[in-house]
């Protein structure tokens, strides 16, 4: 019974020690070295805070979300397309920027915004905690209303801003984000605001 007990104890020790070996980052780097940033599909999601650039007054932030998936072709660079939803920007009515030229009376109160883009990562290091810089171009699309005031602008847009993925596994990152949204045509040009997310990276 005691010889039972023995080796009992001795093959949990041998499970235990094994599991921890394979789920070890380390380890894991070992056996395959195309792991942590390696070329490989990947998708992030981020919860996402929206600060505005509008010259306004009383202004309050935006919760949102933000969403990207591409193809990372080596550790140093990956293509992405993503999408990014700013629930409500809200600011003293009157103050806020002039969205909808000529459309309507008053003045608005709250914005909101959603876009899609595409770009790039150029990733900084070869490590388990690995800093990047994006630039994406794309759509987006704003929406104005309170104080009388209902419209909608659109027009394109730029993404420029940096992150960085840390990895708790081969396969999955924490992953933080900040970008300047900057819509550089039609009646959105006056909606530019700052994003910063919180999230995870799946490979």
């Amino acid at each position: 019974m005691k010889k039972i007990e023995r080796h009992g104890t001795a093959l949990l020790s041998a499970m235990l020690l094994t599991l921890a070996a394979v789920s070890s980052p380390s380890a894991a780097r070992a056996e395959d070295p195309t792991l942590y940033g390696g070329s490989d599909w990947f998708m992030s999601a981020y919860g996402m805070f929206g600060v505005d650039n509008a010259d306004t007054s009383g202004g309050q932030p935006s919760g949102g979300a933000t969403v990207t998936g591409g193809f990372r072709f080596n550790r140093w660079l990956a293509a992405e397309v993503g999408g990014e939803w700013a629930a409500r920007f809200k600011y003293d009515q009157g103050s806020g920027p002039i969205t909808c030229r000529g459309e309507g009376g008053g003045a608005s109160s709250r914005f909101t915004a959603w876009q899609v883009s595409g770009g790039g990562r150029a990733y900084l290091t070869q490590s388990l905690v690995q800093p990047f810089a994006l630039a994406h171009a794309g759509f987006i699309q704003t929406r104005d209303s309170g104080g009388g005031r209902s419209c909608m602008g659109t027009g394109f847009m730029t993404r420029i801003g940096g992150g960085v993925d840390v990895f708790v596994t081969n396969g999955l990152a924490v992953s933080l984000l900040g970008a300047y949204v900057w819509p550089m045509t039609g009646k959105s040009t006056d909606h530019d605001y700052i994003s910063f997310g919180l999230g995870l990276t799946w490979y």
